[in-house]
């Protein structure tokens, strides 16, 4: 796992317990109402003293682990970690969570254990890092934390954790272009149909991006933010589909965050060409209607289907450019940033339209988030989609338990939005 998906795990599993979270970059700010903890993830390689970032946080992720102590401050190890996942979070949160950043339900990983009184500087398989502690009782915040859910397969009652909700970010300002990495030092090894000037054949991009995703499980996570009823006078609501991809079978999930609450909404399983949907019931703690869904209804693309159209989709504008590189662990990434409406039809009266994207050497689209501007009669609103591709040839997938009560077609046809 990179940093940056790091930083992720971390804001998810703070946000989990009952925190609002603001990620800033490397920099995750978790607040409770009560107190306010910062916790910064570092770069490989990088100590507490050493990660340049400047601001005073609350707590370091440090990818291999700290030996001993750093002046005092006390290590919390991945098996703390691994507990907290255990005992603090409902079960559904911690499935979800895992399947979401590990590929795998947590059954199917390798968790670190406790042996004695303390684990100290270990690197583990789990989360490639441990978190330094300035105040452990403060930042993990043992004192007020939940207990574990209920077991039953949903969310705790209610449905619902506290979550972060606000305006939007810009897009993806934490991605800037490396310092002394120009574009025109760079033409050689630059992703398929990609050159110093930008996007120069946009077929043999999309062809290299699914070609790296054919045959590999993967997870793919799509966030869109925009305000509610499309009414610029509400709140803003982000909708989270987070789906893992095994061969010819997919688990995708849907969560909304509004108004500082996370609410699992449901899910849908493909599996040899048929589909079931299950709606989630937050009073009964349990999913309901489990009906086979009519691929037509699927007001989403499957991940198929978004594989082979995700370039041409968003990355169809009439201006594109190169602009540095994003360096991760599993290798270099180009940004590469877009203007104006693309050529999908479905976004060709949308205004002020921009896209960035994060592609590696093979072509593969890891990252995109586009903002534009939409319109209903009387106002305008703004959206914003982020689309994230990980764990490749990493993600297993199995029958959720909620399939043996599956029934038959729903008799009334209706949509079933994911």
């Amino acid at each position: 796992m990179d940093r940056d998906g790091r930083g992720a795990f971390v804001a998810d599993l703070w946000e989990a317990r009952g925190f609002e979270t603001d990620r800033d970059g490397n920099t995750v700010e978790a607040s409770d109402g009560d107190r306010t903890v910062r916790i910064r993830v570092l770069a490989d390689g990088s100590t507490p003293d050493g990660d340049g970032d400047g601001d005073a946080v609350d707590a370091v992720v440090a990818p291999g682990g700290v030996d001993g102590s750093v002046d005092g401050v006390e290590v919390i190890d991945a098996a703390t970690l691994a507990e907290v996942l255990d005992y603090a979070v409902d079960r559904p949160v911690a499935r979800d969570l895992c399947a979401r950043h590990f590929g795998a339900p947590p059954e199917k990983l390798e968790h670190p254990r406790r042996y004695g009184e303390a684990v100290g500087g270990v690197a583990v398989s789990l989360f490639g890092a441990v978190v330094v502690l300035l105040a452990v009782g403060a930042v993990l915040g043992f004192a007020g934390m939940p207990g574990p859910g209920d077991g039953t397969g949903g969310p705790a009652a209610g449905g619902s954790t506290p979550a972060a909700d606000g305006p939007d970010p810009g897009i993806d300002d934490s991605l800037t272009a490396d310092p002394g990495t120009a574009a025109d030092e760079r033409a050689d090894g630059t992703p398929p149909g990609v050159t110093e000037g930008g996007i120069a054949d946009l077929d043999a991009l999309a062809a290299a991006h699914s070609a790296t995703l054919e045959g590999q499980s993967h997870t793919v996570r799509l966030d869109r933010s925009r305000p509610r009823d499309l009414d610029p006078n509400r709140m803003r609501v982000r909708r989270d589909v987070d789906i893992a991809v095994e061969g010819g079978r997919y688990l995708a999930r849907k969560t909304e965050v509004a108004g500082g609450n996370r609410t699992y909404l449901g899910a849908v399983y493909h599996e040899r060409g048929v589909f079931y949907s299950a709606d989630y019931n937050e009073s009964a703690r349990r999913h309901h209607r489990i009906l086979r869904l009519d691929s037509r209804n699927l007001l989403v693309p499957t991940p198929y289907e978004l594989r082979d159209s995700l370039v041409e989709r968003y990355l169809s504008t009439p201006e594109t450019r190169l602009n540095g590189t994003v360096d991760r662990e599993e290798g270099t990434h180009y940004r590469i940033e877009g203007q104006g409406v693309p050529t999908w039809s479905a976004l060709a009266d949308v205004e002020n339209y921009s896209v960035v994207a994060l592609v590696d050497s093979r072509g593969l689209v890891r990252k995109v988030t586009v903002e534009y501007t939409d319109s209903v009669p009387g106002a305008t609103y703004r959206t914003r989609l982020e689309i994230t591709y990980g764990r490749l040839g990493e993600t297993s997938v199995e029958r959720p338990d909620w399939y043996d009560r599956r029934g038959s077609q729903d008799p009334s046809g209706a949509n079933r939005p994911l």
